[in-house]
């Protein structure tokens, strides 16, 4: 017995070292908790839209609203009012991007309700006059492309969903010409300029949902190049804008950007990309993936290059928000970039897939997303504050060391506080035999949960959940579900939903993937890719071919 409280002690101590320094090599990183404020909320749920600063003002565009309907609308915020508008077209994943004449270019996006289809229109909203105006049409219909501007203000557009992928060029006035065959069909890929008049197409998911490693870089012009890199670290998909992963000036020729990508064992990094030269950014530590609270779901990435700091925003089961704040500037001093993990109290919305934008001051704001289901958008909106570097002390960090040393006053009195037989101590007590046979009769309950009422399908299930379906606590729940299945609470939900995913691929073999990760209880498609090939070792494309 003493020496498995020892052996319990060693590793509580491994664990609390991880959660203050994010590795045990030493290296610190800093934690720090972040003041939350609320905007006010939008007039309209939307979600798949996109947000961004223009002329000083917050715009949010397009999206879908409740029902999974596309919204033609937009939305400003001055003197703390959100005001609405119409624009010409549905761009409910759509591609918008700022141009260099200080308006902004909208193209494409679904159809219709659901996420059904592809559209061919271009508009540009003009900030001066609050207004949309639809001018021309791309070549391919599209949804979830993306685009970056060249000389001559000519823009490139490459991504498609669900239909044939071309790189096409839009001469900025009204002609759109398909130039380039893609070698992978690619969904929302990072198209970013690798000279005055040429540009990059990268990513690894494909226009059907597909999730892969794809080492082959397109080019406008020339050869595809091969990035051995990207075979290690999957750039991460998400809504991408090259103003969001730029950290070079263009003006000098500096065509340098950051994009996070993440390996297939979860952890997440950043790729420096110079010119046409890859590279993961040096860094002090691994960007965490775990808080004392949660696991956490990293998303979209933001620059600011005016501080030299790049922010990876991210979520956790517990509704905190986290936010990963990279100084990339510092990465080539040696000791690599340095790391500040932000944290939140927990914010009244557990919701995903919500778009960001950096403010003029060098703070976050999120808007919209959903609780889980493409059909429930929210209105929400929040400024995260990240600017001050200079950060105070953390609790979290006070809680590690107050927890450092009962761990070590508990090791002196196991160690040292007074003698028993060896012997005896080794062999399992009535106590530990009653909670063994205590967590069996629980597993059966959790696992008729998940069998007969399903539970596993909601997407934003929670180990509260479960326990309080029981009646039980949440530390008896998860301490069951380690024991008797050897994994963690989100792992084992998972393993339910892959399986409900693969019955449902097999039995339903013509539905849309975005329908079988939503209907199985995972919140987004880019979650339903990395656990179903975790669990796996298949992409789901891959899975339904051996079969």
């Amino acid at each position: 017995m003493k020496h498995c409280i020892f052996t319990i002690i060693c590793h509580a101590m491994v664990v609390l070292t991880v959660l203050a320094v994010g590795d045990t090599t030493g290296v610190v990183y800093t934690v720090a908790k972040m003041q939350v404020d609320y905007l006010p909320p939008l007039h309209i749920p939307r979600s798949g839209h996109h947000v961004m600063y223009v002329n000083g003002e917050l715009v949010v565009m397009g999206g879908h609203t409740s029902g999974f309907v596309p919204t033609r609308t937009a939305e400003y915020l001055v003197n703390n009012t959100w005001n609405v508008m119409n624009m010409v077209y549905d761009h409910d994943f759509g591609m918008v991007m700022r141009l260099s004449s200080g308006e902004v270019l909208l193209a494409g996006g679904v159809e219709k309700e659901l996420g059904v289809g592809q559209t061919y229109g271009i508009e540009k909203y003009v900030p001066a006059t609050h207004s949309f105006s639809g001018f021309a049409s791309m070549d391919q219909k599209r949804a979830m492309a993306t685009g970056a501007e060249i000389s001559g203000g000519r823009v490139v557009i490459a991504g498609n969903w669900y239909r044939e992928d071309y790189i096409e060029c839009f001469d900025g006035k009204l002609k759109s010409d398909s130039v380039k065959h893609v070698t992978r069909q690619r969904v929302y890929p990072y198209v970013l300029r690798s000279a005055p008049d040429d540009v990059m197409v990268l990513g690894t998911n494909d226009s059907y949902g597909g999730c892969d490693a794809c080492t082959t870089v397109d080019c406008l012009k020339g050869e595809p190049l091969e990035v051995p890199l990207l075979g290690q670290w999957w750039p991460r998909v998400m809504v991408p804008t090259t103003e969001n992963y730029q950290i070079g000036d263009e003006s000098k020729g500096e065509y340098h950007y950051l994009i996070p990508a993440i390996s297939p064992e979860g952890q997440m990094a950043l790729i420096r990309i110079r010119g046409k030269q890859f590279e993961l950014l040096p860094m002090a530590c691994p960007i965490p993936k775990q808080s004392p609270w949660s696991d956490i779901t990293y998303g979209n990435l933001l620059i600011d290059r005016k501080a030299g700091r790049a922010y990876l925003l991210g979520f956790g089961e517990d509704t905190r928000l986290y936010v990963a704040a990279v100084d990339y500037a510092q990465a080539d001093t040696g000791k690599g970039a340095p790391l500040t993990l932000y944290y939140s109290e927990p914010v009244e919305n557990n919701w995903k897939d919500f778009s960001s934008a950096l403010t003029p001051q060098g703070d976050i704001v999120i808007t919209g997303g959903h609780m889980g289901s493409n059909f429930e958008p929210v209105t929400t909106a929040l400024r995260l504050h990240v600017s001050e570097k200079e950060v105070a002390p953390s609790g979290w960090m006070n809680m590690f060391w107050v927890a450092m040393v009962f761990v070590l006053a508990l090791a002196a009195v196991v160690l040292w506080g007074g003698k028993h037989d060896m012997s005896n101590d080794d062999k399992p007590n009535q106590q530990e035999q009653k909670e063994a046979l205590d967590d069996k009769q629980l597993m059966q309950s959790i696992s008729e949960l998940m069998e007969q009422k399903y539970l596993y399908l909601q997407s934003d299930l929670k180990l509260q959940d479960v326990a309080k379906a029981l009646g039980v606590s949440t530390t008896k729940v998860s301490r069951c579900i380690k024991a008797e299945s050897n994994t963690s609470f989100i792992q084992f939900i998972n393993r339910y939903r892959v399986e409900h995913a693969q019955q449902m691929m097999l039995s339903q073999p013509d539905a849309k993937l975005t329908t079988v990760s939503m209907e199985s209880g995972f919140a987004n498609e880019t979650s339903f890719f990395r656990v179903f090939k975790a669990i796996t070792g298949h992409t789901p494309k891959e899975w339904l071919a051996s079969q």
